[in-house]
């Protein structure tokens, strides 16, 4: 049982190593695309994360994954680091338009001051910045970096999290 243990684990770090690495010889050099899968709203209608989304290249795309808003600057992640409050990981696109928004309309958490306040502190009221959850849009992607794993876009739609309720952007 230990040794398929051990060839299991052997074999996950191969295939981590490959694909972090990008080595030759690991694979036949093409990257497969994540499947499509549909979003709440008409047929056809598909989601993506950022990867995805970047992947795609410039236009218009529907994409769904969590977002950050701090400093004034919309980010949706492919990963939230685990931190309070979060941090944006993997590939990422900056969003124009969607900080314009208030945490409140987008349904995304804020900080809880009593769980960043010191003992003994007061806690201050609420701040906005960060906002972060998870949200599906669709973007114009303007701009996809030389590095493949970042992009600018601008907000064109907000979907609602039922799948009905569309916020046109334009």
């Amino acid at each position: 049982m230990r040794s398929k243990n051990m060839m299991a684990v052997a074999v996950g770090m191969v295939a981590a190593f490959c694909g972090v690495a990008g080595l030759g010889g690991c694979s036949d050099g093409t990257t497969p695309q994540p499947p499509a899968t549909h979003l709440p709203g008409a047929p056809g209608d598909t989601e993506s994360g950022p990867a995805a989304a970047i992947a795609h290249g410039t236009g218009e795309v529907k994409v769904r994954g969590g977002v950050i808003i701090s400093g004034g600057v919309a980010t949706m992640c492919e990963v939230f680091a685990l931190s309070y409050p979060p941090q944006c990981g993997g590939a990422r696109v900056t969003i124009a338009g969607l900080e314009s928004y208030s945490p409140q309309e987008l349904g995304l958490e804020t900080v809880d001051p009593k769980i960043v306040t010191r003992p003994g502190e007061t806690p201050k009221p609420a701040s906005p910045d960060p906002a972060w959850g998870e949200l599906a849009l669709t973007i114009d992607i303007t701009e996809v970096a030389a590095d493949g794993q970042s992009a600018t876009a601008q907000l064109v739609e907000i979907h609602g999290k039922d799948g009905k309720e569309t916020i046109s952007h334009r």
